[in-house]
């Protein structure tokens, strides 16, 4: 069997351990809740403007897509149009 089969079978008994020792304790008595009170937004007028220009989700989505053709686009543009892959630093 092996030193193999020795640490898979001492893992195992672990494991098994911890499951029946985490089923079968004693559970502690929850302590009381506490409530957090929050806190209040102060707002005005301009923050609402700002806060319906922010929440718009089609601005977030179209800065994410014009970031992308921002960074990919002149790799892809130089592939389309040339043919040939762009050599890049290999890290192996």
């Amino acid at each position: 069997m092996g030193v193999s089969g020795l640490i898979l079978a001492f893992s195992i008994v672990l494991i098994f351990g911890v499951i029946y020792v985490t089923l079968l304790r004693p559970r502690p008595a929850l302590p009381p809740r506490v409530e957090i009170p929050f806190a209040q937004a102060m707002r005005s007028e301009r923050s609402d403007r700002m806060v319906h220009i922010f929440d718009n989700l089609w601005l977030w989505g179209g800065l994410a897509a014009l970031l992308i053709v921002a960074v990919y686009g002149p790799l892809l543009w130089a592939v389309a149009r040339f043919g040939v892959p762009i050599d890049s630093l290999r890290v192996w």
